[in-house]
């Protein structure tokens, strides 16, 4: 995917890996949300996709791998990486 959308693989790694380090793509956000199910964060798979800011993605397509990973590449492409976490911890600190 970093190929096809001419993004920096490393960083598109490092950022997959550090949003879902269990590599599960049915993983749920680990992060505590009272108002969201099972009392975390509604995201869902390796994009760590927010479905409550994104209501046009359904949660089976969150927890899709190749949905997924194209939906994070396009937004790393078009250079919207707001939504990732671990973009900001990983490559705007330093």
């Amino acid at each position: 995917m970093a190929r096809t959308y001419g993004i920096s693989f490393d960083r598109y790694w490092a950022t997959i890996s550090c949003e879902d380090p269990s590599l599960d793509p049915l993983q749920q956000s680990l992060v505590p949300d009272p108002t969201g199910p099972n009392g975390r964060e509604n995201s869902w798979g390796l994009a760590q996709i927010d479905l409550d800011f994104h209501p046009e993605i359904s949660k089976k397509q969150a927890q899709d791998a190749i949905f997924a990973l194209d939906h994070m590449a396009r937004d790393f492409s078009s250079g919207n990486t707001a939504p990732y976490h671990c973009y900001k911890k990983l490559h705007e600190s330093r």
